[in-house]
């Protein structure tokens, strides 16, 4: 982020997507029990924070590292990177995609942010 920071120019805007771990219902109780695990320190070992995980690709036969943020977490992050919050919004409320591009790729949230000249 910091290096987005760096090469952006002026008010530049930077915009990205996110999975966002309180989104989805489907996910809602997977996230309740990793939060207990995290809270008592019964985490699996090979991650880093909470809201990692290791899963299987849908694509591959492989296992793939991933994070997962939450709304707050990206907040926090633009603000540390120099990062203002232009606005935000989920894939599903913005545009109609057809049900195997939904199938496929899943939710998504969206951020625009603006360079914030104060801050980097």
């Amino acid at each position: 982020m910091y290096e987005i920071n760096r090469v952006l120019q002026g008010k530049g805007l930077f915009i990205f997507t996110t999975h966002d771990r309180n989104k989805e219902e489907k996910f809602l109780e997977f996230w309740k029990i990793e939060k207990e695990k995290w809270d008592s320190g019964k985490q699996n070992s090979e991650l880093y924070e909470y809201g990692d995980m290791i899963t299987t690709s849908k694509n591959e036969n492989r296992e793939i590292f991933i994070h997962i943020p939450d709304e707050e977490e990206i907040f926090n992050l633009m603000n540390i990177g120099g990062f203002e919050v232009v606005e935000t919004f989920y894939r599903s409320d913005k545009f109609q995609e057809n049900e195997k591009v939904i199938e496929k790729s899943g939710e998504c949230r969206f951020w625009i942010t603006r360079k914030n000249n104060n801050n980097g």
